[in-house]
């Protein structure tokens, strides 16, 4: 017997379907990557794989892989990002003799 949870999972699934459908047909992924709170929630990307994978153009669905604090993670990458450019400005730069 399916739960009135259950029934919204599947609405929104089928909601979220409707427009990967657009967007794969348009970009041909792999792979999409599901994050956030939907991305936590197994029964909402088992039931979104399992309708994904009716479409024409049926794709991999995953969750991210996002650790607790997804704000650090972005923060981390950007400065590391920034690291990287310094360096590399400043191995361009002549060097002085």
């Amino acid at each position: 017997m399916r739960t009135a949870d259950d029934v919204t999972v599947a609405a929104l699934a089928t909601a979220v379907c409707g427009v990967l459908s657009a967007a794969v047909a348009i970009a041909d992924p792999e792979m999409v990557v599901v994050g956030g709170a939907w991305g936590r929630d197994t029964r909402f990307v088992a039931e979104l794989s399992r309708q994904v994978g009716g479409l024409p153009r049926p794709v991999r669905m995953v969750p991210a892989r996002v650790g607790p604090e997804p704000p650090l993670t972005g923060a981390r990458s950007a400065a590391l990002e920034q690291l990287r450019d310094v360096i590399v400005a400043d191995a361009r730069e002549p060097v002085a003799r």
